[in-house]
């Protein structure tokens, strides 16, 4: 399954920000968000990070844009009031770029144990959880990400074969998972959103590893 989770960067610019050097050689980032229905999503914050983030809302029919210079960035979804999932998708972008994005609801919040415990956030996914290790987060929700509806997964050297979104953002660190789906290796979005490394823990039986952090996990092969 995939699971994406992301903090929102707190330095952003106003909607419709544009990098200073995409004028004369960058690109466009264009999409449309959705629920698995194909209803689409309007109202929903997005942000563009890399070393700098910039801000957009959906439109009624779900589309959004940035102006953007070519390179690694983090194509951010926040949760939105409906309980729609948040999702990290790293993107490389060399030219123009369309993507369009499944953004299912979140199962029901799942409390956070004073002590540690190994919690099911959502079918095939549990976390180890615990108050300490998630300071001022009463509870964590997730949802899994329908089959065949993937966001691009960029730079990702394999095939996945589930994916799930992770909320709140960017909460805990170092976070113990365990995958019950199909797969023998995970990735997570690094620190920044902007690239996918290697989450699981070679060895154990099982798709066992850590998150660096709440945002996107995917499982497969």
């Amino acid at each position: 399954m995939l699971l994406l989770l992301f903090a929102l960067a707190p330095a952003c610019a106003p909607s419709g920000g544009v990098d200073d050097t995409a004028a004369d050689d960058g690109v466009v980032l264009t999409g449309r968000l959705a629920d698995p229905a194909g209803v689409p999503l309007g109202d929903v914050v997005l942000q563009a990070c890399a070393s700098v983030c910039y801000a957009d809302v959906s439109a009624p029919d779900g589309t959004f844009a940035f102006a953007l210079s070519p390179g690694s960035w983090s194509l951010k979804v926040a949760a939105s009031d409906r309980g729609d999932a948040p999702l990290v998708v790293p993107l490389a972008l060399a030219a123009d770029r369309d993507v369009a994005l499944t953004v299912p609801r979140l199962d029901p919040p799942v409390p956070v144990p004073d002590a540690a415990d190994d919690v099911a956030v959502t079918a095939g996914l549990s976390l180890r959880l615990s108050a300490e290790g998630l300071p001022g987060i009463d509870a964590v929700a997730a949802a899994a990400l329908p089959a065949g509806a993937w966001p691009p997964l960029d730079g990702l050297d394999g095939v996945p074969t589930a994916a799930f979104a992770l909320s709140p953002l960017g909460a805990g660190e170092d976070v113990p998972f365990t995958a019950e789906v199909a797969g023998t290796r995970a990735w997570c979005t690094d620190e920044a959103g902007t690239a996918w490394v290697r989450c699981d823990a070679p060895g154990e039986p099982g798709v066992h590893g850590r998150l660096p952090h709440l945002g996107t996990l995917v499982v497969g092969d």
